[in-house]
């Protein structure tokens, strides 16, 4: 089995006020759950489970539990647990999330994550570029094949509320000139994993972390790599400009 569901694959319908509720799937080569285009918006998921778990065991380099394309926008997913992304690219990079989102062909936007749990992904549990993301209530877990738990690109505005990161990651933060809020975190791994990892795009502005309720003086500032990488525990001048 290829992909499964595929909503609006060309992104050339009016796909808006969906419900998708109480889903399984599980023995996908690539996909499970994929929407793609701008004129997707207001889309709902509920009660989902997906397994990419296969019984031949081949699976394409670029796999992903749920992938949010295009520009689709106003979307929520919540109560779901996604597991066992792997993609197979031979030698060359390590593929495979949980939740993938791009802003590939449009700006995907507007997306609530909410009482998630992913686990064992070959590259991020959760790779994202859209803007105004927030994730509640998140469990991400890896085992050795697991690259990174959250790496997230591009924007401003990401924030993360009661969110965890458990397992042998080889980061648990990698921020790509984006900015995120983390309140309530919780992090639980090897001494070798870097707790956030800060890159900085060709004409974008540094990574910024606002922690709130205490979450930064919980972690160890040794062990950062603060490389184009911003640290606050109050309002930021990006932050200030804004108000």
């Amino acid at each position: 089995m290829n992909s499964c569901i595929l909503i609006n694959p060309k992104g050339n319908r009016i796909i808006e006020n969906w419900v998708l509720q109480n889903i399984k799937v599980s023995g996908y080569f690539k996909t499970a759950i994929r929407f793609s285009g701008d004129r997707t918006s207001n889309v709902i998921m509920n009660d989902i489970v997906i397994d990419g778990n296969n019984s031949v065991n081949i699976n394409a380099c670029y796999k992903a539990g749920i992938q949010i394309y295009q520009g689709s926008h106003d979307v929520k997913i919540s109560n779901a647990h996604i597991m066992n992304n792997y993609g197979d690219c031979g030698d060359k990079y390590q593929q495979g999330d949980g939740i993938e989102i791009d802003h590939k062909k449009g700006q995907t936007r507007n997306i609530i994550l909410k009482n998630i749990r992913i686990e064992n992904s070959g590259d991020a549990n959760f790779d994202i570029k859209a803007d105004n993301v927030v994730m509640e209530n998140i469990e991400s877990f890896a085992n050795k094949k697991t690259r990174l738990s959250y790496k997230l690109w591009g924007y401003n505005n990401y924030r993360c509320e009661n969110c965890s990161s458990v397992g042998d990651f080889s980061a648990h933060f990698y921020l790509n000139s984006a900015s995120i809020e983390l309140q309530d975190f919780f992090y639980l791994g090897p001494e070798y994993t870097k707790k956030i990892i800060c890159s900085k795009l060709r004409g974008h502005e540094a990574s910024f972390i606002r922690f709130t309720n205490n979450t930064g003086q919980s972690m160890n500032k040794e062990s950062f790599n603060f490389t184009s990488c911003l640290l606050y525990t109050s309002p930021s001048p990006r932050d200030k400009r804004q108000s």
